[in-house]
């Protein structure tokens, strides 16, 4: 793969890994369900628009990338994980998870601005716990600010698979510019 991309050197994926010293802290304030029947296309929508600028380099993902990426993958089964006000019962934030030998993935994630981070990894350590998981991993680039928030909260660093980009000639970009902009998850590879 270097020989082809022009000898650019690869990176790791950057995989952000806890396992079992979970806290069982709810938050009584917010709603947590499960089920693609509890979330609206309109909800999924509005989210990527009111968070879409918060990532550098990404994919599109809007209603009809979710669906079909997660909902209708017919090869494998994704779990979503809603988060509502309590009142207002409005979409703070949505999760896609799956089950892989007693280890939570966590696909993808989408967080309001307005709702801490914390509080979805809290709710996502709650879910672990029961459902007996021995660990939870997620794919984050360092460069995010949510990477730092991920290391407080006692997720720790694997490196995982190689990758490497190869910028076009006259683009005046280094390969660097993209490899730490860009917003990958589990999900934008695990399509397979």
């Amino acid at each position: 793969m270097s020989l082809q991309l022009g000898w650019e050197k690869p990176r790791l994926i950057n995989v952000m890994a806890k396992n079992s010293d979970f806290k069982a802290d709810r938050n009584p304030f917010l709603k947590t369900e499960t089920g693609w029947e509890r979330i609206d296309l309109r909800e999924i929508d509005n989210l990527w628009r009111e968070i879409r600028d918060l990532y550098s380099l990404s994919i599109e993902k809007e209603s009809r990338y979710i669906l079909w990426r997660y909902r209708d993958n017919p090869q494998k089964r994704y779990e979503v994980v809603i988060f509502r006000g309590l009142l207002k019962r409005n979409l703070k934030a949505y999760v896609i998870i799956r089950m892989d030998n007693n280890n939570l993935s966590v696909l993808d994630f989408f967080v309001s601005k307005k709702m801490n981070f914390r509080k979805v990894l809290a709710a996502l350590e709650h879910i672990a716990i029961k459902r007996k998981a021995k660990g939870i991993s997620l794919w984050v680039n360092p460069e995010e600010g949510i990477y730092k928030i991920l290391r407080n909260a006692g997720y720790r660093d694997e490196k995982g698979i190689p990758y490497a980009v190869r910028i076009f000639e006259g683009s005046g970009l280094p390969p660097d510019f993209f490899l730490d902009q860009y917003c990958y998850r589990l999900g934008d590879y695990d399509a397979a």
